[in-house]
């Protein structure tokens, strides 16, 4: 039966074989990640967001459950981070359903909902309101206890997360999802989870524009799916995100499973890897408008700042004014004077020959090409070893070695 009160909109997944994904376990120790989880940790991606904020985004009438979720998981992000947020709102979502499921507004035929691999793919490759998706992978079925969750989301954030519901689940919301052994089966569905907190329903998503709790029994029976992601919106200023970990260490980790140099494009790490957000190609229509943040009240006192597209009065100028203004200017500088021409290059002593050097023949090439991964792979070892120092050896401790070395130097040297 379909869903009677909302809606859903999540498609069953791709098949592996035919679309392969990037599983977390392949980059990430999981085991190590849920031994380090003590039973009391908490993590909370949301409490920034007020819960009347969180908007519908249209899922009360169309499958674009898939859409709402990636609005809500850049909302809890960044609120955390920044302190602020903005919405796509639903005619963001709407937009990105038309691109992403075909959906025409007023056709209820073509309200057919979407994959959720093929949105977190979509964004990877095209920007949604200036925000570049750098990287997503999923978490393999059966790992998803509480301690990995909690891990998972100190280290990424919100888990984007593909539910099968039950009608049972549209009644009982938005008191706590529980499930109904032989219910009737709704359809898809996707959440964000954004919190692990205590007691007996302790985890927290977010649905139908209001956050609703549930618990590990319930994520095992209605979750088929689960993923994390990265933006550069996920760190603050020094890099980290509010529980310490840093896209620089995820992005080592993936570097070494993949030998791919920088593989999500850091630009604080490699200005000159990857493609920024200016420099994407979005087709026309791609690009989402977004809801901008209520403005801060000025403060008294606070002086007019005139922006792009305000009226700016100029007070004209009498010709004595103006005779008076031009006496108290400074004499301008005199120019200075143009560069001598380059010298023209030195001829050749032997006409025919180049001052090219010739090519390398291809053995060399190929050795210059091994010399080059060479380099990526220490590059790599030395990010790593940079980011394990920072994390596990107190920041005294490596003070106090770095001063040690540069006496050493001043002995030998």
């Amino acid at each position: 039966m379909p869903f009677r009160i909302y809606s859903g909109g999540r498609k069953p997944p791709h098949p592996d074989d035919t679309h392969p994904r990037a599983w977390v376990q392949d980059v990430w120790d999981t085991a190590a990640l849920e031994n380090a989880v003590q039973p009391g940790d908490t993590v909370d991606w949301a409490s920034s967001v007020p819960l009347d904020q969180w908007g519908m985004d249209g899922n009360d009438a169309v499958g674009d459950c898939g859409l709402a979720g990636l609005d809500h998981w850049q909302m809890a992000v960044t609120s955390r981070i920044e302190g602020r947020w903005s919405a796509w709102g639903t005619d963001g979502c709407l937009q990105l359903y038309g691109i992403l499921g075909g959906y025409v507004p007023g056709d209820p035929s073509t309200d057919n909902g979407t994959v959720l691999q093929d949105n977190l793919n979509f964004w990877r490759h095209n920007p949604i309101a200036g925000v570049e998706l750098l990287g997503y992978a999923a978490l393999r079925p059966g790992s998803w206890t509480r301690a990995v969750r909690t891990g998972m989301m100190q280290v990424a954030g919100p888990l984007y997360k593909g539910l099968t519901l039950q009608e049972d689940q549209e009644q009982q919301f938005p008191e706590a999802w529980h499930w109904v052994p032989g219910g009737v089966i709704a359809g898809g569905h996707c959440t964000i989870q954004v919190a692990e907190l205590h007691g007996p329903d302790e985890a927290e998503d977010v649905s139908w524009g209001a956050g609703v709790r549930c618990n590990t029994q319930f994520i095992a029976d209605a979750t088929e799916e689960m993923w994390i992601l990265f933006t550069e919106q996920s760190v603050d200023a020094a890099g980290r995100n509010p529980y310490g970990y840093s896209l620089a260490d995820m992005n080592a980790r993936i570097a070494a499973l993949t030998s791919e140099r920088n593989p999500l494009r850091l630009t604080s790490i490699y200005p000159a890897g990857g493609a920024p957000v200016s420099e994407q190609t979005i087709q026309s229509g791609d690009q989402v408008e977004i809801t901008k943040a209520e403005p801060e009240p000025e403060a008294e006192g606070t002086p007019d700042v005139a922006t792009a597209g305000d009226a700016i009065e100029v007070d004209k100028v009498s010709a004595a004014d103006e005779d008076e203004a031009s006496a108290t200017q400074p004499v301008p500088p005199e120019p200075e004077p143009e560069p001598a021409p380059e010298p023209p290059p030195v001829a050749l002593a032997h006409p025919g020959v180049s001052n090219q050097g010739p090519a390398l023949p291809a053995s060399a090439q190929a050795a210059a090409a091994r010399a080059h991964q060479v380099l990526d792979k220490i590059i790599t070892i030395a990010q790593n070893v940079q980011a394990d120092l920072e994390r596990y050896v107190p920041a005294d401790l490596l003070s106090a070695a770095e001063n040690e070395a540069k006496q050493f130097l001043r002995d030998v040297l």
